[in-house]
């Protein structure tokens, strides 16, 4: 009976280690989804900012 509760908590503990690393994966994967939103979202409000004011005249911001 030792002998399988040992190998019970050995697989245990690569369910474990292998749930971790899929949770580490997933969340990489998140960040660098995120990541390019933000640089893209950030692009495309340049991107307004410098059309609103070149066609108004003023300078590129957000509250212009």
């Amino acid at each position: 009976m030792a002998g399988y509760d040992a190998l019970v908590a050995d697989v245990e503990a690569s369910l474990a280690r292998a749930f971790r690393m899929l949770l580490e994966a997933v969340d990489r994967k998140i960040d660098g989804e995120v990541g390019a939103t933000h640089g893209e979202l950030a692009a495309l409000l340049e991107e307004s900012w410098s059309l609103r004011a070149s066609s108004s005249g003023s300078t590129p911001g957000p509250m212009s």
